[in-house]
């Protein structure tokens, strides 16, 4: 997961622009941004997620540390940085937990039953938690959840919870910068906002 190819010629910039496109330029909420990045009442950062935003600590309001840790290290195999910056650096586990307060905050249970299952697979697999994997035992982990037919929650199975952090990666990703801390989906698109 690494670095896909389609029909194994396409660059992982151009697989994404793909897909950025495909997503019909997302522009997210402008609550977004002001959610976001509160200067106030921070009480959990972003580094005990093992993120790398750096220049201002934002507080989770839907995870826990392990639930966002587990989220972050889902999104940066959906898109992994290569000599480009992926969904770890851009910081898109704090776009995934705002939706979860707010517009998405029924797909709530999903996710926690999902990460749950998430972790259930990691140890069933490997004895350790998804996040104290490698990264191509993580990959192995998460393509067996692609493919889980496990009911987790509402209806929801493994690989239907698989696919809805997929998209909600991709939009956190390719959102409108004035909303993406980092603006990192649109430099990796060559857009310059």
């Amino acid at each position: 997961m690494s670095k896909r190819n389609l029909e194994g010629t396409t660059s992982r910039r151009k697989f994404l622009h793909q897909c950025g496109i495909c997503t019909g330029s997302l522009v997210l909420p402008l609550a977004w941004a002001k959610l976001a990045f509160p200067q106030q009442h921070m009480h959990m950062h972003s580094q005990e997620a093992g993120g790398s935003l750096g220049a201002l600590p934002v507080a989770f309001r839907f995870f826990n540390p392990a639930q966002a840790a587990a989220v972050e290290a889902v999104t940066d195999q959906i898109i992994p940085a290569d000599d480009q910056p992926g969904a770890k650096q851009a910081g898109v586990v704090h776009y995934i937990d705002l939706l979860l307060t707010g517009v998405r905050k029924d797909l709530g249970p999903a996710y926690i039953q999902g990460i749950q299952h998430l972790e259930a697979l990691a140890h069933g697999m490997n004895g350790k938690a998804f996040v104290e994997l490698p990264f191509a035992d993580q990959t192995k982990v998460l393509e067996k959840l692609e493919h889980d037919q496990t009911p987790i929650a509402k209806g929801r199975n493994g690989g239907e919870f698989f696919g809805i952090m997929g998209r909600h990666t991709l939009e956190g990703f390719f959102g409108d910068p004035d909303h993406e801390r980092s603006s990192a989906g649109w430099k990796v698109l060559g857009f310059s906002g």
